[in-house]
C-alpha cells in the first residue's frame, strides 16, 4: 500500500536525516515508529505528506509515486494528526474546525453536516460542537483534532505523538480511539506503553536509519536494543522481564 524505496533527506549542511534503504506498509496494518529524539521520525512523516522536499528516492501510495502532481493524491489518501493541537485548530467553533475539509472540497453543506454530527458522537464530543476549540481541555482538542482528520475518512491515518502531555483518563480515551480505528495507522510516539497496546509491528529510527523491526512484544523487550537506541522498554513489559 505504501512503499519507500532508497529514500535519502537531508537538512542543509547536516548529516543524512533519513536514510532508509525499503520499508513497505501493509493495508490494515498498525506501525509504530520509534526512537530518540532527532531520530528522524517526525521529518519522515513530513516526507509522506510531501511537506519535505529535495529528496532522493521514492515514495510511493498504491503504485502512484509522489511527486508535486500527486501530491494531493497523497494528502488526500494520508491524514495526519498533529503532535500540537493548537497547530491543527485555527477556526472560531469545534464544528468549524472539524468542517473545515469538506468544505474546502465543496461537499453539499447537509453532507458536512451529516458528517460532522456523526464524528463528534462516535468521538464522544457532540456536545463540544459550538465550543470554542481553543478553549477546550488537552484532552477534548486532541479529539477535536482527530475528528477533523477522521471526517476526511483517509485510508490512512498518521498519529504524531497522540498521548503527549494527556492525563491518565484522556490518554486511555485516545488509545481506544486508536485501537477502534479500522484503518492502516502511522504512530510515532516516545510513549512505548501505548505503542505496544496499538500497534502491530514496531520500526525503530536511529540516526534516520531503520535499524530494527519486527513484533511490539519483541523488540520492545529485548533491553539490549532499546539500551543501543537511547530507548526504555515499556513499564507493561519491564514487570514480565
Amino acid at each position: 500500500m505504501l512503499k519507500i524505496d532508497n529514500l535519502r533527506f537531508r537538512y542543509e549542511q547536516r548529516p543524512l536525516a533519513i536514510d532508509i534503504d525499503e520499508l513497505l506498509i501493509e493495508k490494515g496494518e498498525s506501525i509504530g515508529i520509534i526512537g530518540p529524539n532527532g531520530a528522524g521520525k517526525s521529518t519522515l512523516l513530513q516526507l509522506l505528506l510531501g511537506i519535505q522536499k529535495d529528496y532522493v528516492g521514492t515514495i510511493t501510495l498504491n503504485d502512484i509515486r509522489l511527486d508535486k502532481k500527486t501530491k494531493k493524491y497523497f494528502r488526500d489518501h494520508i491524514g495526519l494528526v498533529f503532535q500540537n493541537p493548537d497547530e491543527q485548530l485555527f477556526m472560531p467553533t469545534v464544528y468549524d474546525d472539524v468542517a473545515f475539509g469538506l468544505k474546502m472540497k465543496g461537499i453539499d453543506q447537509n453532507v458536512i453536516d451529516v458528517a460532522v454530527e456523526a464524528v463528534l458522537a462516535s468521538l464522544g464530543i457532540k456536545e463540544l460542537k459550538d465550543r470554542a476549540s481553543l478553549k477546550l481541555s488537552g484532552g477534548e482538542k486532541k479529539r477535536v483534532a482527530m475528528a477533523s482528520i477522521f471526517v476526511m475518512d483517509p485510508d490512512i491515518m498518521v498519529f504524531d505523538e497522540p498521548t503527549l502531555a494527556l492525563d491518565p483518563k484522556s490518554r486511555r480515551r485516545v488509545i481506544n480511539i486508536i485501537n477502534s480505528l479500522e484503518k492502516t495507522k502511522l504512530i510515532t510516539s516516545h510513549d512505548l506503553d501505548m505503542i505496544y497496546e496499538t500497534c502491530s509491528r514496531v520500526i525503530i529510527l536511529y540516526e534516520g536509519k531503520i535499524v530494527a523491526q519486527g513484533k511490539p512484544h519483541t523488540l520492545l523487550s529485548d533491553v539490549e536494543l532499546m539500551d543501543k537506541v537511547e530507548l526504555e522498554c515499556p513499564l507493561i513489559l519491564k514487570n514480565l522481564l
